[in-house]
């Protein structure tokens, strides 16, 4: 198993982290600590740089490992380069742990002004959280006593919050706590110097406190290896790409129609360990509840 964390975060709390819900501490372990029995499981701490299908090599910052079976289960970056001008500006978002803390505290020091929230094209990971999120932040604000001196606005590019089916509740909550819901609006722009978003609709939102999400990719070292474009193609019976007969991939960087969130991805890691086992003849028996 290569990883290159240390440590490893509950994803399901960051959003907490905005609001101070929840501590880090409290939710962060030692991914050492999931290997019982370093005999038979060899964890190795490094950054995966590049992978070598056709060779079947996974090169990283310590070196290079041979394999005969590869299980791809790296997450997904922020396509943060496909929005112009975002690299200029502090954007902080709950997609990762550090920005959510970041997100907290400068909410906390907004005294008044404009937030402007964003939500990507789906699928992307976590279909609720940014509507969560939103909705936190705008619970907050309330808790300091800010809502008349600070306005939210959330820029969705979907037509409705997403999943679908959660999509009345959260536009009911988002017009109850005074959030400006913007459907159909993908952000593609940023001016650093003025302050000011633009849409794919030639709308322009002011803001004081950002915290756009761009598009979600595979990894680059998935997509340099010619395994994805946006998401790694696999065949959802198997979760065997496409590309490669040796190489399986599960989790949020996969195109698949499920949605990208934690339950479906520890379902998927069940799932490619029975379709792992079956393919070296250790026959093991399907997972039931």
């Amino acid at each position: 198993v290569i990883e290159q964390n240390e440590v490893w975060i509950s994803g399901l709390s960051h959003s907490e982290f905005v609001v101070g819900s929840r501590k880090l501490e409290e939710v962060m372990g030692k991914v050492k600590g999931v290997v019982t029995d370093p005999k038979v499981v060899r964890l190795v701490q490094a950054r995966v740089t590049s992978v070598d299908p056709a060779n079947r090599v996974v090169y990283t910052n310590l070196g290079k490992t041979s394999y005969d079976i590869l299980v791809l289960a790296p997450g997904i970056v922020l396509g943060e380069w496909e929005i112009e001008g975002l690299s200029a500006v502090r954007n902080h978002h709950a997609w990762d742990p550090g920005h959510a803390l970041a997100l907290g505290a400068a909410l906390r020091r907004l005294e008044s002004g404009n937030v402007v929230f964003s939500v990507p094209p789906a699928p992307y990971k976590c279909p609720p959280g940014p509507y969560e999120v939103t909705l936190l932040a705008a619970d907050f604000v309330k808790e300091l006593g800010r809502s008349g001196r600070v306005k939210i606005t959330l820029v969705d590019a979907n037509a409705n919050p997403q999943p679908p089916p959660k999509a009345r509740i959260f536009k009911e909550w988002l017009d109850k706590v005074g959030v400006e819901y913007v459907p159909n609006n993908r952000v593609v722009r940023v001016d650093p110097e003025n302050k000011v978003v633009e849409t794919d609709k030639g709308e322009k939102f002011k803001f004081d406190l950002l915290s756009v999400l761009p598009r979600n990719f595979a990894p680059a070292f998935v997509r340099e290896a010619g395994l994805a474009k946006q998401y790694t193609e696999v065949d959802v019976a198997t979760f065997r790409t496409k590309a490669f007969d040796d190489v399986y991939a599960i989790g949020d960087h996969i195109l698949a129609p499920y949605t990208k969130s934690a339950y479906v991805a520890n379902t998927q890691g069940q799932r490619l360990a029975e379709v792992v086992a079956e393919r070296l003849g250790l026959g093991v028996k399907p997972t039931t509840k």
